[in-house]
């Protein structure tokens, strides 16, 4: 489906045709592709390929974000422990995050919608060709 958009198939009698994929989210993904190739040419057509896992896996390599939170909270943790003058704002920043996730409504995140934003309208409208509205 990837590699063809637009292409036209028969299924159980209906006549389809593939969509053209513009993102794709995939999660909890521990599956060994047996062609890598293939992989990395079918992850090639969408713009945005998101993988949400846990682990460092096949198919979170050619992700173009990879939310791992696990890891994350680990480090948050190690670095923690360190004295270090970042300390605070990381402290402060996991802080925000414990109390946006306990009560969304109650503790918005700092963004235009109060939630996690994978696409600024704020970033596009400055309309650098480089740099879209959105992770690419």
């Amino acid at each position: 489906m990837l590699e063809s958009p637009g292409r036209v198939f028969q299924l159980n009698g209906a006549t389809i045709r593939y969509p053209d994929i513009g993102l794709v989210y995939l999660v909890a993904d521990t599956a060994n592709p047996q062609n890598f190739n293939h992989l990395r040419a079918a992850w090639a057509s969408p713009e945005t390929v998101v993988c949400h896992a846990s682990s460092w896996t096949p198919t979170s390599r050619f992700a173009d974000i990879v939310c791992a939170t696990e890891w994350i909270a680990h480090l948050s943790q190690r670095a923690l422990k360190e004295r270090t003058p970042g300390n605070r704002a990381l402290k402060e920043t996991a802080e925000s995050f414990e109390r946006f996730l306990s009560a969304p409504e109650t503790y918005p995140l700092k963004t235009p919608s109060g939630k996690v934003e994978l696409f600024s309208k704020t970033i596009a409208d400055f309309g650098y060709q480089d740099c879209g509205g959105h992770p690419a």
